[in-house]
C-alpha cells in the first residue's frame, strides 16, 4: 500500500471514530489504543480540525457502497449471460477487469474532492457541529477530546465541544466537569454567556455551573479571561473566575474549596464551613434517593472539617451527623432519608 493509500485509510478510520463519538458508542479503551500511534493521532486531528471533511468522507463512502451494489448486480447479470453464451471460458473473458478500470481508493479520493467542492451530494457539514457528553444522576464519565485533552464529567452534567481549524471551544451546559489540557496545539476556549475563559497553557481546570453562574477553578496552569468588551485578565493556579450575567469576579480559592473541586473525581465529598442545608443540597446532586431536612432550623447547623464521604452512599455521613448532633435519620415510605429533631 502506498503512503497516500495508507493516509487515506487512516482518515477513513478517523472519520469512523468521529461518527461513533457523535452518537456516544465509542469503545474508549480501543480508541485510546488506536490514538497512541502518532500517525493515527495526526489523522484524527486532521478530521477534527477540518470544517469540510467528515461529510465528504461519509458521502463518498455511501456513493461507493451504492456503486458496489450496482457493480455486483451488473457482474451477476453479465456472468449469467456469459454462461449461457459460452460457458466458463467466456465467463473469464467477461469478468476480467479492463485496462481502464479505476482503482477503488483512487475513486474514493476523487469523490471526496468532488463532494468537498460541492460537485457531488448535499447535506450539512458536521465537522463544525458541536459534540456532547451527558451524565445521569450519580454517574461519572471520562472522555478524550479531539486534541488529546481529557474531560471528567460529574453527576447530572452536560458538556458540549467544537474543535475546528481556527479554535477549540467547550461549553458547560449544566453540572460540573474537570478539563485536563495536555500538549494542546491551540487554546481551549470555555464559553459562557458574554464571556470567554481561554486556557493558555497545559493545566487542569474545574468547571461548574450553578444557575446562571459559571465558575472555572484553575487547579494547575494558567488561564486568561476575555470580557465582552475585549479586556483581558489573567487567572493563575489556585484562582477561580466566576461569570454570570451580573459580571465577573476573580478570587483566590480556599484550600477546602480546592479539595472539593478534586475529591468528586474520586467519588468523594467533604464539607468544611458550610451549613447542613448546603451539604444536603450538594449531596443530593449525586443521589437518586434524596436527603430531606424535615425541621428547617436544622439546616443552619454548621459543619466543620467533615469527610470525606462516598458520593454513592450517604449512610456514613448521616450516621456521623446523628451521632454528633441532636438529630435522627429515618427513611420515608418512598425511601428518602429524612433528618429531623429528637422529640
Amino acid at each position: 500500500m502506498s503512503e497516500t493509500d495508507s493516509n487515506l485509510a487512516r482518515l477513513e478510520v478517523a472519520a469512523d471514530w468521529f461518527e461513533q463519538r457523535a452518537v456516544g458508542v465509542v469503545d474508549e479503551v480501543e480508541f485510546d489504543r488506536w490514538l497512541r500511534d502518532p500517525r493515527n493521532m495526526e489523522a484524527w486531528l486532521a478530521i477534527c480540525d477540518s470544517d469540510a471533511t467528515i461529510e465528504p468522507l461519509r458521502i463518498a463512502r455511501k456513493i461507493l457502497k451504492e456503486m458496489d451494489g450496482i457493480t455486483q448486480a451488473r457482474t451477476a447479470a453479465n456472468d449469467d449471460k456469459a454462461m449461457r453464451r459460452g460457458g466458463p471460458e467466456k465467463l473469464k473473458q467477461v469478468t476480467k477487469p479492463g485496462r481502464g478500470a479505476l482503482n477503488r481508493r483512487r475513486l474514493f479520493v476523487i469523490l471526496t474532492g468532488a463532494v468537498t467542492a460541492g460537485l457531488v451530494g448535499t447535506g450539512a457539514l458536521v465537522a463544525n457541529a458541536k459534540q456532547s457528553i451527558e451524565t445521569g444522576v450519580g454517574e461519572r464519565r471520562q472522555i478524550a477530546l479531539p486534541d488529546g485533552s481529557k474531560l471528567d464529567v460529574n453527576t447530572d452534567s452536560k458538556v458540549l465541544w467544537r474543535f475546528g481549524a481556527a479554535k477549540h471551544e467547550v461549553w458547560l451546559e449544566r453540572g460540573e466537569a474537570a478539563l485536563v489540557a495536555s500538549k494542546v496545539k491551540r487554546p481551549i476556549t470555555v464559553k459562557a454567556e458574554g464571556w470567554a475563559v481561554i486556557a493558555l497553557t497545559e493545566g487542569q481546570y474545574n468547571l461548574r455551573r450553578q444557575g446562571d453562574a459559571l465558575s472555572v477553578t484553575v487547579l494547575h496552569g494558567d488561564a486568561e479571561v476575555t470580557t465582552a468588551v475585549g479586556k483581558v485578565k489573567s487567572v493563575h493556579m489556585g484562582d477561580a473566575v466566576v461569570m454570570e450575567n451580573a459580571g465577573l469576579q476573580i478570587h483566590p480559592v480556599a484550600s477546602s474549596e480546592l479539595q472539593k473541586a478534586t475529591l468528586w473525581r474520586t467519588g468523594q465529598l467533604a464539607f468544611d464551613g458550610v451549613t447542613l442545608a448546603q451539604a444536603v443540597e450538594e449531596y443530593n446532586r449525586y443521589l437518586i434517593t434524596k436527603i430531606t431536612i424535615r425541621d428547617k432550623s436544622l439546616g443552619n447547623i454548621r459543619l466543620l472539617a467533615t469527610g470525606p464521604w462516598s458520593t454513592d452512599d450517604p449512610k456514613e455521613f448521616l450516621d456521623t451527623l446523628a451521632a454528633s448532633f441532636n438529630v435522627k435519620v429515618t427513611r420515608s415510605a418512598s425511601g428518602e432519608y429524612v433528618i429531623s429533631k429528637f422529640l
